[in-house]
C-alpha cells in the first residue's frame, strides 16, 4: 500500500479520464445538435437580403453538461492535491502526516502564497521551490490569466453552484450558395453578418446581402456552435479550455515525475 501511494503514474490516469469525460461530453453535444437543432432561412421583401434563425426542438441538457464539466475540473484539481500528498510522503515519510491540510496552493500574490505555506509542509526545499515557481503571480501577467488560476477558480465556483454553461454561437459559420436552375457565371458569395451569443429557440444567428442574387439561387448557412462556460465575464469554449487545462496539469506532473521511484 505504501509503495502504491508513492507512485506518481496513477495520477496520469486521472488526467486521461478527464480527457475521456470531455470526449463523452463533446459526443453528446454533437448528437444533440444533430437531433434537435435546425436552421430556418427567411428571405426579406428584397430577395438580396436574408436571415437565418435557429429552431430548437429540445433544450440543450446544460445542467448535465455543467455537472460533467464540474467533475472534469475536480479531477484535474485533485490531481494536483494528490501530487502534494505523494511528495510529502516521498520527502518526509509517514510520520506527522496530516492529509487534510495538504494541497497544491494556487495563489495570485506572494502574501497569499506565504499564508498557505502549511499546505506544502514537509516537502523538500526543492519541491517547494518548484511549486512556488508554478504560481500564477510568478509566471503570468496578469495573474488572473493563468491557467492554473482558471482551474482553481472554476473548480471553487463549481463547489457552490452549477457552472454557467450555455450553447454559444460564434462569429463564424459557413455560407453556401447553390443554383436550382442553370445559370451563367460564377456563383457570387454573400456578404455575411453573424451574431455571437447564447443560443435559444428563435435566435437570429446570421444574415446576408447578395447584391447579384438571381432567381433559383438558394443561400444556406451552417452555424458554428460550442458549449461555453462563463469565467470572470468571458465566455470560454469548454473543449479548448479543458484541453489546455489537461496540458497544464500534465506539464506540472512532468516537473516532478523523475523524483518518484516508479519512474
Amino acid at each position: 500500500m505504501h509503495r502504491r501511494l508513492l507512485r506518481i503514474s496513477p495520477l496520469y490516469g486521472r488526467i486521461s479520464r478527464a480527457g475521456e469525460e470531455l470526449d463523452r461530453l463533446n459526443r453528446e453535444a454533437i448528437q444533440w445538435h444533430a437531433d434537435c437543432v435546425r436552421v430556418r432561412p427567411e428571405v426579406r421583401a428584397n430577395p438580396a437580403f436574408g436571415d437565418f434563425f435557429v429552431e430548437i426542438s429540445k433544450p440543450a441538457p446544460t445542467v448535465r453538461w455543467a455537472t460533467a464539466l464540474g467533475g472534469i475540473l475536480h479531477s484535474l484539481r485533485s490531481t494536483l492535491d494528490n501530487l502534494v500528498y505523494a511528495l510529502r510522503v516521498l520527502d518526509s515519510g509517514w510520520r506527522g502526516l496530516n492529509r487534510d491540510k495538504l494541497a497544491f496552493p494556487i495563489c495570485l500574490s506572494k502574501a497569499d502564497y506565504r499564508g498557505k505555506s502549511y499546505m506544502i509542509a514537509g516537502l523538500s526545499d526543492d519541491h517547494r521551490a518548484k511549486i512556488e515557481g508554478l504560481q500564477p503571480y510568478r509566471r503570468s501577467n496578469p495573474p488572473h490569466s493563468d491557467l492554473l488560476w482558471c482551474l482553481s477558480s472554476l473548480n471553487n465556483a463549481d463547489k457552490h453552484k452549477l457552472l454557467p454553461v450555455t450553447v454559444f454561437s460564434h462569429h463564424a459559420g459557413r455560407f453556401r450558395v447553390t443554383r436550382t436552375r442553370p445559370g451563367t457565371g460564377q456563383v457570387p458569395l454573400p456578404i455575411p453578418g453573424f451574431k455571437a451569443g447564447p443560443v435559444e429557440h428563435g435566435t437570429r444567428l446570421a444574415w446576408y446581402y447578395m447584391p447579384l442574387i438571381e432567381d433559383g439561387m438558394i443561400v444556406q448557412y451552417e452555424p458554428t456552435f460550442s458549449i461555453s462556460v462563463d469565467h470572470r465575464g468571458t465566455r470560454l469554449d469548454t473543449d479548448e479550455l479543458v484541453r489546455d487545462l489537461i496540458k497544464e496539469v500534465f506539464g506540472v506532473l512532468g516537473q516532478f515525475y523523475p523524483d518518484f521511484p516508479d519512474c
